[in-house]
């Protein structure tokens, strides 16, 4: 059997022969992962922890607001931002059409959450029709 050390150099040495000697050094180690700021004391842990998860609860809470926000139908990204963006791509005020009839068509749209006002509603051969 090989004892711990052995098998740690003899991995060492199969890694470094993967590669050819033509590849820098810098290279191998280009995307390695290194830590910003490597915790020694509990304190500095309990500081990670408690960033770490302040920072996730922050990003799930812009997320979510992220979400309703554009899901509502009156907010302004609609119209000052998705608009604008779509008569910059087509020039064409046809082609903006079909794109956004097949927007409609495939659900891609705000829904419109808030009730209408009662003063909006019209009375036709006695039916009441709330437009």
């Amino acid at each position: 059997m090989l004892s711990t050390l052995s098998r740690t150099a003899l991995s060492r040495q199969v890694n470094c022969a993967a590669f050819s000697s033509r590849e820098s050094k810098r290279g191998l180690f280009l995307f390695r992962r290194r830590p910003l700021y490597k915790p020694t004391t509990a304190f500095g842990r309990g500081y990670l922890r408690i960033r770490n998860f302040t920072l996730g609860l922050a990003t799930v809470g812009v997320a979510t607001f992220s979400i309703f926000y554009f899901l509502d139908s009156r907010s302004a990204v609609h119209r000052y931002f998705f608009t604008p963006l779509l008569r910059l791509i087509t020039p064409d005020p046809e082609d903006a059409h079909r794109i956004a009839v097949l927007a409609l068509k495939y659900g891609l749209h705000p829904k419109d959450t808030h009730p209408d006002d009662p003063r909006l509603a019209v009375e036709v051969h006695m039916l009441n029709k709330l437009f």
